[in-house]
This record gives C-alpha cells, structure tokens and sequence, in this order.
C-alpha cells in the first residue's frame, strides 16, 4: 500500500469512527452519552376527568401521588418494551392503564415492572428487568386539595398592584350554594365573588367556570407551582363578548 492510499485509509477510519461517536450534530467522546439509559419502570399518574370539554380543555393533566378523580391513569415511560402492572388484585399488560374506583382515603401501593432487551454496552450490569411501585392516594374530599385558602399577589401584567383573593374549596362557603363540590372565589376579579358553575378539582389544580355570575362568565386554571406559590391562569368575558386574560401569581398567606 503506497503513501496516498495509506493517508486514504486513515482519513476514511477518522471520518467513521467521528460518526460513530456523534449524537445527532454534536460530537461526543462517548457514544454511552447520547441520552442512552438502563430499562426503567418509571411510570407516571395522572387524573383524568370526563366533564365539561371546555374544562377538559383548560386542565393541564400533572404527575401526581395524589389525586381527586375517580379515574386515574397510570403510564409507563419506557417504550417498547414488557409491561407488568399489579393493581390490587389487577394484573395488567399494557404500556397506559386506566382505573377507577380508588378507596378514598387510603394508600394503594401501584407497580410496574419493565422487561426490556438492555444496552448493555453501556450498562453492562443492566439485566434488562426494573421494578417500581408507587403510593396512589385519594383524597376523602376536595378540602383536602392545596388550592384552598388567602393567597396574596398580583397580575403579571402590574406587578406592582398586590393583593388578596380567597379561594374556598371546602364547604359550607360564604354565599349559599346547593353543592359542596362548586368552590367559591373571591377578589380574583377585583370586588367580585362568584361560585363556580363547573369545576375540575384536583391536589395541586383547579380548573373552575362560572357561567352566570356578576363576574362576566370567569373561568381560568388555578396551578400551586410549589406548596406556597399559585399561578392562576383566567379570563372572561365583557359586556361586548370581547375575551380578556390574566395571569395571577401568589403566595399563600
């Protein structure tokens, strides 16, 4: 082999072995850094509600623990592989599984276990199999949900302009109501209070609408982003239909 075809071969070998070592257009020194990870049974719960589709639509579905709805959703993020979900006496196959009828109240342990084909060039202790069990808990009422109580803030769009809104989720509320599952809000537009027509409750959300109130047809999404802070996405409608939005961030007091 002369010089030209050895200088050929050792280029064609660098160019190859750059390929190889390269996640999309950034090249890295190890393939095993491409996002590349064991077999894992993480899996996550979500609440799912059959309402009203404009609150279906204004909800944000969360991963959560705990939960309000009777029907809950549980998915596996691996993909592609085994599914072993044990739900009480339930065995079950599939990547999502959908259940109802939880106890309130109660603990009920939730598990997966994920059988996969493992990469074990990078993981060479990966034998393929992860098991995880989580807690699912359902609340005994929506007082137990985190958007309850004073929460202090302002609009994003005047910052400087704090104040107070009250968000009751827990009966009996301070103006008459025939259910103890429509919660009650006050100074979210300011000076006015209104009771919810429609509501998606949750832990750490509320979905609410009020379709006949002195408020001018509210609706929004309230979001606790940690145990403290609330984001309240919301908006209405004036006397000429036009569609007005707000943002609202709190503290709870």
């Amino acid at each position: 082999m002369n010089n030209m075809k050895i200088i050929n071969f050792l280029v064609s070998i660098s160019v190859l072995v750059f390929i190889l070592n390269s996640c999309g257009k950034e090249p890295v020194e190890n393939p095993c850094e491409c996002g590349q990870k064991p077999v894992s049974a993480n899996f996550t719960i979500m609440e799912k509600y059959y309402v009203d589709q404009f609150l279906n639509d204004v909800y944000t579905p969360y991963d959560t623990d705990t939960v309000f709805s009777n029907y809950v959703q549980f998915k596996a993020l691996e993909d592609d592989a085994i599914y072993t979900w044990q739900i009480g006496i339930e065995t079950l196959d599939t990547k999502d599984v959908e259940r109802s009828g939880f106890p309130k109240g109660q603990l009920i342990p939730i598990t997966l276990i994920v059988e996969k084909t493992p990469d074990n060039d990078c993981f060479p202790d990966d034998d393929g199999r992860d098991t995880l069990t989580r807690y699912l808990y359902r609340m005994e009422s929506n007082c137990e949900s985190l958007i309850h109580g004073q929460f202090h803030g302002a609009l994003a769009s005047n910052p400087q302009d704090t104040f107070t809104i009250d968000i009751d989720n827990c009966a009996p509320y301070p103006i008459n109501l025939s259910s103890s599952y429509y919660p009650y809000f006050n100074n979210l537009k300011r000076d006015c209070e209104f009771a919810c027509d429609q509501r998606i409750i949750g832990y750490k959300q509320l979905g609410f609408y009020a379709g006949d109130s002195q408020c001018d047809y509210i609706y929004g999404l309230a979001k606790m982003v940690s145990s403290e802070e609330i984001i309240i996405e919301f908006g209405y409608l004036t006397g000429d239909n036009t569609e007005i939005e707000y943002i609202f961030n709190g503290l709870k007091k």
